[in-house]
């Protein structure tokens, strides 16, 4: 399955919690967030949306080296909820 159009801003919002999470500075969240959105708007979409989501959430460790990942996002809603 291709990535469509619908996708993109799902991947938006998971970049910008993931980067949220992951550091703690806004300065260096939002230099990270410009360029999560210029990797989505460069990225191939031919590719299924899990490879895209992959990509965004390999950047965000290697630039903060904090874990990132659905697993993650799911923890910590979890939490919230309760």
């Amino acid at each position: 399955m291709k990535t469509a159009l619908e996708c993109i801003p799902c991947f938006v919002r998971q970049a910008a919690e993931a980067v949220d999470m992951a550091d703690g500075d806004r300065r260096r969240r939002e230099r990270l967030l410009r360029r999560l959105l210029h990797e989505l708007a460069d990225a191939d979409w031919a590719v299924t949306p899990v490879i895209i989501s992959q990509r965004v959430q390999r950047l965000i460790r290697e630039e903060t080296g904090a874990p990132v990942g659905t697993l993650v996002v799911r923890r910590k809603r979890s939490r919230e909820r309760t």
